[in-house]
């Protein structure tokens, strides 16, 4: 969204963020800034949005919510080995 289109339309920018959208703001064709609903993102998370790997969280909590999901622990296993055992019974 240009910076123009903000500055008139800034009621609808916040009701948009205050639903979970983020707005890019751009001049000219340049991104300038970025409006986020009011929620802590971690460095991490703000690595992949930018990326366009994962859409930002709109649950309650935001990215301090999902960062705090513990990762599985334990030996890592090949998940094409699994699939391959599936595919195997179905023989």
């Amino acid at each position: 969204m240009g910076v123009r289109e903000v500055t008139r339309n800034t009621s609808e920018v916040f009701e948009r963020t205050s639903r979970g959208e983020t707005i890019v703001v751009t001049n000219r064709g340049k991104v300038v800034g970025i409006i986020t609903p009011p929620q802590a993102y971690s460095p991490q998370l703000r690595g992949l949005i930018a990326q366009g790997a994962v859409l930002p969280p709109q649950l309650p909590g935001g990215s301090e919510a999902l960062l705090s999901i513990q990762a599985p622990t334990g030996d890592l296993r090949d998940s094409a080995a699994d699939l391959d055992d599936i595919r195997g019974d179905r023989l």
